[in-house]
């Protein structure tokens, strides 16, 4: 099956089929979505499980709201001069990652897996979230270096991820005018928790940074410091976690005053990387 760029629903195919496995072994997105994001060895048995106890009516609401809500996104792009071709890809996962942006055959699409974003579908600002991963969907489209299936090297993981959600947490604020708590968190914290989670991003700065520079020179992946940029290891710490969103947007904004939308979405890696080192006090790595 070839996919050019629309929007398609997965999810609802994946609730009609028999055959669950032609899907996954034919299906372009699929393909893609496993080799890059997800080989967790659990992904298929907690996707037929998600399947199994999906509940239709609300599979075809929550599709709806977000087809609407990509459409509005789609043209409020076209209007900040960020014109483009992005599609959008509905699935039934395994829960673990909410949304991205994906390269398929060559063409950008943000995925959406139901299963992460219905649980907590009343907490998040969907418009928001949705401008935040065709950010995603943009700059790799835009900038194939920054795409996850080319992080080839430790360093890669860390710095072009950091530099890839900074300019999505970054954008969202700057060119499309949400809210900073909806910027950093996707409307998940309130704004007094915000306010705690950027005291302790500033705490841990130089901290970080050092970890983050012997983690690069040993080119040894260092989880403990990956989930505190970039996921959530304990809920009841919300605050300690998914620093590198706040990190990464702080260093986009010392470089927006030099360089438009399109110049930073196109930098190369080895340009941005001084701007990591300046910010984190690091000598070069």
């Amino acid at each position: 099956m070839e996919i050019k760029n629309q929007i398609v629903n997965l999810a609802i195919q994946q609730l009609q089929t028999e055959d669950i496995d032609d899907i996954l072994k034919n299906n372009l997105f699929f393909k893609e979505y496993i080799e890059v994001f997800n080989r967790k060895e659990s992904f298929i048995d907690s996707m037929m499980k998600n399947i199994i106890s999906a509940d239709k009516g609300q599979i075809d609401y929550i599709s709806d709201k977000l087809i609407e809500e990509f459409k509005k996104i789609s043209k409020m792009f076209c209007k900040k001069g960020l014109e483009n071709n992005i599609g959008l890809i509905i699935f039934i996962g395994d829960g673990s990652i909410d949304g991205h942006g994906i390269i398929i055959d060559n063409n950008p699409y943000v995925f959406i897996d139901l299963s992460a974003i219905i649980p907590n579908i009343s907490k998040y600002n969907l418009s928001t979230f949705m401008v935040h991963e065709t950010i995603h969907a943009l700059h790799y489209d835009l900038n194939k270096e920054f795409y996850p299936k080319n992080y080839l090297s430790v360093e890669d993981r860390f710095l072009k991820k950091l530099i890839s959600e900074g300019i999505a947490t970054a954008f969202s604020m700057s060119t499309f005018s949400m809210s900073m708590e909806s910027a950093y968190w996707l409307g998940l914290l309130d704004h007094k928790d915000v306010q705690e989670w950027i005291f302790n991003c500033e705490e841990m700065k130089l901290d970080v940074g050092k970890k983050l520079s012997e983690t690069i020179i040993n080119d040894k992946f260092n989880y403990d410091i990956y989930c505190k940029l970039f996921t959530i290891l304990k809920l009841k710490e919300l605050t300690s976690y998914r620093m590198g969103y706040y990190y990464g947007s702080q260093i986009i904004k010392t470089i927006q005053p030099e360089r438009n939308n399109i110049e930073i979405l196109t930098l190369d890696f080895d340009e941005v990387k001084k701007y990591i080192y300046e910010y984190f006090s690091l000598r070069k790595i």
